[in-house]
């Protein structure tokens, strides 16, 4: 029973086939392929769309059916030949087969209205299994089935009922049917958006919403209000709940609805009041945010380091790392100087201690399974987003470039400073002496402590399991985390590294080469004014008569400033200098040739507080202050 398999359908049948002379066996298996293809001889196709599913038969083929004058060679050990003019036998079973899947324009449109019945009843089937994604991808599956998506006599029948002569209102019942039931697995799957816009389209097919239909109505009614109210929008939902209402009155999921949806109203309100009391607290009588003081964000003086990455020769762009050189000096001074390529050449292995020229070597991810993407929006509509699979990403061998080898400035090895940071964020930069391994198993077998050199990894995954997958935690306290990447450019670079084709089977080594082009260290804005402010600042006095003596000797040092700056003779008066506030310097300027020093101390009362002097150049002298101007 079940019919004869059509061509093409696909075909899954159990054989063994014997030369009819002698009964010795060529072939044999279970095999599932498609009628039409011509992997089969012709005499064994032609008899398997004669045989029903689950039916056995033994065919006799002669030779212009089997191999022909042509025969074939044993297929594997133990098997014979064919010889050429042989007739075979084939004992054969069809196990099953698959009618081949038409396209929507290929069927009439009795046919669409069958399908999209049959679809609406596996959608049902799979919400009685609380498999409410499938039913949801089967309803949506009927609905498109019975709208005009692709139109033959232009845009004005888009979105049209499509359906036979004398069958309309059988579709248009259908169509109202798979909506709702749409927005009811939208309400399990918390698709709030999905399932208003469901009974949107119900709605607008019904033809008596308030007689005949009512019922239908009301379901959409209260669907589109417990979605709108899930999404906060209350009063839309409270309208819809009041048309349900008098359409229903004694429905109790309205009433109920309704009750929720009150409380719903009183909880937002609530905590509107009290969030307006904790901001009147917070701002006295001044103002709601009038105690709220936030203070400037402190620019990092961390220092920065980059590298330029070409990716299969074609530049990449730059990653900037910031070390956590307060935190863990050695380690951050070691990966400073190998970005500066200060250390010259490496006394070990004679080549230069540089990032400059190596590679990125490795990158893993958390399988080794092709990509897998999701698509934006709850409809099925929107970009198609790929599920991050990454883990890190490893290099800085410069000694072989293959992750073989390893140096440092402080020689081959080094001890693990710290573990004060951990591996749970993306982009941490960390050592890697021992190589990083995919597996907590694999990880503590192969690690070796104290083996810090050049080698480092940039982490692409974070801890959280949020979405499923492993976690990095298993690096805790064995691989040193002492910079990160700060720069966005630099996590896109990164990413990029992340996605290049592996080789799986030898260690996930890249089949590009990724290059540091070059590298070197940023300067850090704010670090140096920072200090000298610091320095220059001075010293707070310690008592309040220490402060007035303080007061006192200032006010007479602009005095004596004031009279330094009238010119004497034939001179040039000075009224821009930078202040010393060392005892045995004092203002200077220079001019072409010749060196003006300052005052001896016996020229004035305080000359170390004097802000202002007098100095004769020599005629004809090109006169310039210390900052430049003339």
């Amino acid at each position: 029973g079940g019919g004869r398999p059509p061509v093409p359908s696909r075909v899954k049948l159990r054989w063994v086939g014997r030369l009819a002379a002698d009964g010795r066996r060529f072939e044999s298996g279970v095999v599932e392929t498609a009628l039409g293809d011509g992997l089969l001889v012709r005499g064994l196709e032609r008899g398997l769309r004669s045989m029903a599913r689950g039916e056995e038969a033994s065919l006799l083929l002669r030779p212009e059916y089997a191999f022909g004058p042509s025969g074939r060679p044993a297929a594997g050990e133990g098997l014979a030949d064919v010889p050429g003019g042989a007739s075979v036998m084939f004992e054969v079973e069809l196990i099953g087969w698959t009618a081949p899947k038409r396209e929507v324009w290929e069927m009439g449109a009795g046919e669409v209205l069958d399908e999209a019945a049959r679809l609406k009843a596996s959608g049902g089937q799979a919400f009685g299994a609380k498999d409410y994604r499938g039913a949801l991808a089967a309803y949506r599956a009927a609905a498109r089935l019975l709208l005009d998506e692709a139109p033959l006599e232009g845009y004005a029948s888009l979105g049209e009922l499509r359906a036979p002569a004398g069958r309309e209102e059988e579709a248009r019942q259908l169509l109202v049917a798979c909506r709702l039931n749409e927005a009811a697995c939208c309400l399990r799957c918390d698709e709030w958006a999905a399932a208003a816009a469901a009974c949107d389209a119900a709605v607008s097919r019904l033809s008596d919403p308030l007689g005949a239909e009512a019922e239908a109505n009301v379901k959409a009614l209260f669907r589109r209000a417990k979605a709108r109210s899930r999404s906060s929008d209350f009063g839309a939902a409270r309208r819809d709940l009041r048309e349900a209402a008098r359409l229903a009155p004694t429905n109790r999921e309205v009433r109920e609805l309704w009750s929720e949806l009150r409380q719903a109203e009183e909880r937002r309100e609530a905590g509107g009041k009290a969030l307006l009391a904790k901001m009147g607290a917070a701002g006295g009588r001044g103002g709601l945010y009038k105690g709220i003081h936030l203070k400037p964000r402190r620019r990092s003086t961390r220092p920065r380091v980059w590298f330029d990455v070409s990716v299969g020769g074609v530049p990449a762009g730059r990653i900037v790392f910031e070390l956590f050189a307060d935190k863990l000096p050695r380690t951050c001074e070691n990966f400073r100087a190998l970005c500066t390529g200060e250390g010259g050449l490496s006394p070990r292995t004679g080549k230069p201690l540089c990032y400059r020229g190596s590679t990125f070597h490795r990158a893993v991810n958390l399988d080794d399974e092709p990509p897998k993407f999701i698509r934006e929006g709850a409809d099925g509509t929107g970009r198609m987003l790929e599920l991050w699979n990454g883990m890190f990403v490893q290099g800085g061998d410069i000694v072989n470039g293959d992750g073989s080898g390893n140096d440092s400035i402080y020689g081959e090895a080094f001890e693990d400073e710290s573990f004060e940071f951990k591996h749970n964020e993306k982009y941490l930069l960390s050592m890697a002496g021992t190589p990083p391994m995919r597996h907590r198993e694999a990880e503590a077998r192969a690690h070796v402590p104290h083996r810090n050199g050049s080698q480092f990894f940039i982490t692409t995954k974070a801890t959280t399991q949020s979405l499923g997958g492993a976690t990095i935690s298993h690096f805790d306290y064995r691989h040193v985390v002492f910079g990160r990447v700060a720069s966005r450019h630099g996590v896109a670079v990164v990413d990029k590294i992340q996605k290049l084709p592996a080789d799986t089977k030898h260690g996930h080594r890249l089949f590009d080469a990724v290059v540091i082009t070059d590298c070197g260290e940023e300067a850090v804005e704010g670090a140096d004014d920072e200090a000298a402010r610091r320095a220059e600042a001075p010293p707070p006095p310690a008592t309040a008569e220490a402060a007035e003596a303080a007061e006192a000797e200032a006010a007479e040092a602009e005095a004596e400033a004031e009279a330094a700056v009238q010119p004497r003779g034939g001179g040039c008066e000075i009224r821009s200098c930078r202040p010393s506030r060392s005892t045995s310097r004092l203002a200077s300027c220079s001019w072409e040739g010749v060196t003006a020093q300052p005052r001896s101390p016996t020229e004035s009362k305080k000359p170390e507080r004097t802000t202002s002097q007098l100095v004769t150049p020599p005629p004809e002298a090109a006169f310039r202050l210390m900052d430049g101007s003339a």
